[in-house]
């Protein structure tokens, strides 16, 4: 009796700890991102070829997007203004593909994640590209530069430059939502840092901070270009000092003569 008693309090104890274990193994299991179903970077005509319905997302035939108008002023440049928010990850909206079937709409500007095309754009400077595409990006990791199409002329080439210099993961774009007052930014997924003019220190910082961030971006080691290439101007290139999945982050920019 004294055994059979015994016995069955193990097989209980035994049950209650893997019990235990199998609620800690789950805690351990990182969140499941299945995009709605859609699959990424596979070209789809029913869904998304990065040809078809482009005019979802942007009107194409006028050059407002990327282009200050002749009833706008250009932007001076002001004293400086530098902003630099993060978002809690829980704050994010789900990273869902949505076909160009679906419109998507954001409620951050500029927005730092959420909802996105399931084709991402390929690497490098856009004469525009809409942010549909590039919130996919942030995803992998990569670093959106952009910029006011009233901005500084010379303000806004150095920001490319800057952006050419740093890493080969990166799209550069106009975004008309920024404002005036700082009409320059930089986004990664969940944080972006705002700016009235470039000032390289911060932008470095922020690119080392929060570039291919792991407890950010989900998808942060996929180094590979989109299939995306609509109005792209300059593709991305390899810096110097890195490689193509920009193990280096701006090597030598700040020590630099060339910028």
């Amino acid at each position: 009796m004294t055994s059979l008693r015994s016995s069955g309090g193990d097989v209980i104890v035994l049950l209650l700890v893997l019990s235990c274990l199998a609620r800690l193994t789950q805690e351990w299991i990182p969140p499941s991102h299945d995009h709605g179903g859609v699959q990424m970077g596979v070209p789809d005509n029913g869904c998304d070829d990065a040809e078809w319905n482009l005019a979802l997302d942007w009107d194409f035939t006028t050059d407002y997007e990327y282009k200050c108008q002749p009833y706008e002023e250009y932007i001076p440049v002001k004293k400086t203004i530098v902003r630099y928010s993060c978002l809690a990850n829980e704050d994010i909206p789900p990273p869902i593909h949505k076909c160009m079937t679906k419109h998507i709409r954001y409620k951050d500007f500029p927005p730092r994640g959420g909802p996105h095309r399931p084709l991402w754009p390929v690497y490098g400077d856009y004469r525009y590209v809409p942010p549909q595409r590039w919130v996919h990006s942030l995803e992998h990791g990569a670093v959106v530069f952009l910029y006011h199409p009233c901005a500084n002329r010379s303000e806004i080439d150095f920001l490319k430059e800057i952006a050419d210099l740093c890493l080969r993961r990166h799209v550069t774009t106009p975004y008309r939502l920024l404002s005036r007052d700082q009409p320059f930014a930089l986004v990664t997924y969940g944080c972006k840092l705002t700016m009235s003019h470039v000032r390289i220190e911060e932008v470095v910082q922020f690119i080392r901070d929060n570039a291919f961030n792991p407890k950010r971006a989900s998808e942060y080691d996929n180094w590979k270009n989109g299939q995306y290439s609509f109005h792209l101007v300059k593709p991305a290139r390899v810096v110097p000092g890195s490689d193509m999945e920009d193990s280096n982050l701006c090597p030598g920019i700040l020590e630099s003569d060339s910028i």
